[in-house]
């Protein structure tokens, strides 16, 4: 939380006439630990000396991510009383060399950073660590959207569908591509990955798809959940080139595992 959302909050619960108490919770990514990582040095062993395990590690390690959930305020209003939560996460980015290419921290539960990676699902969650969702840079989602498919390939889309309209009903799934995760999505995205042409082993729920992966392909696999309820039913299974391609414009590139 910012420093002046911080205070705006304040000044709305004094004037409600809350009693407000400040917890002694510090944050997890304080000013002096994160200006290290603009050093010349900076490198992976020293983001783990900093930070500690990370929360999330995506596409083969390139990227590590921390996430962090506090109680930064408390109130006393009348009988009863409650808490208000900070929520902040930091990206890190290694080049082939295990140096720090890029850093940024962020202090919103679903932000953004500049250059298009976002919090989707999970991070700063303990209970869904190992299911976080983020995405990819913009560039990389332009890229998979407009990608033209080689001879000697097929190129796979992966995309979840809302259950109706209530789409926080939609817990994240992971899709496993011969017998190796490629990585977990929510609604808001979707993966994408090329393959040398040969059959295919897809897996995404409790459900196998074999297939073949034809020279020049595009091939778009949809996984839906039925109903109210997760416990109504889930689906796997491919969908015609027209809808997929569809609904994949509607959907970020999320980062793989």
């Amino acid at each position: 939380m910012t420093i002046k959302k911080y205070y705006s909050l304040i000044l709305l619960l004094v004037v409600a006439g809350c009693l407000i108490l400040p917890l002694p919770n510090k944050s997890r990514f304080p000013e002096e630990m994160l200006t290290k990582l603009s050093l010349q040095h900076a490198d992976r062993s020293l983001v783990l000396s900093l930070f500690g395990k990370p929360t999330a590690i995506k596409k083969s390690g390139e990227y590590w991510f921390y996430g962090d959930s506090r109680e930064t305020v408390g109130i006393l209003a009348g009988s009863g009383s409650g808490t208000i939560w900070d929520y902040e996460w930091l990206a890190v980015q290694f080049d082939q060399h295990d140096n720090v290419k890029f850093h940024e921290f962020n202090e919103s539960v679903s932000g953004c950073l500049a250059n298009g990676i976002c919090n989707i699902y999970g991070l700063g969650d303990v209970t869904v660590t190992g299911n976080s969702v983020l995405t990819s840079p913009s560039g990389e989602d332009l890229t998979a959207k407009n990608y033209r498919v080689k001879d000697d390939e097929c190129a796979v889309y992966f995309y979840q569908e809302p259950v109706f309209l209530i789409r926080m009903a939609n817990g994240p799934v992971d899709l496993t591509v011969n017998d190796v995760r490629i990585g977990v999505i929510n609604y808001e995205t979707y993966l994408f990955l090329t393959h040398t042409t040969g059959e295919l082993s897809l897996k995404a729920y409790q459900f196998n798809i074999h297939t073949r992966c034809n020279a020049g392909e595009k091939l778009y696999l949809k996984a839906e959940e039925h109903g109210w309820s997760r416990k109504e039913g889930k689906d796997f299974a491919p969908v015609p080139s027209k809808l997929g391609e569809a609904e994949i414009q509607k959907r970020r590139l999320a980062l793989p595992d």
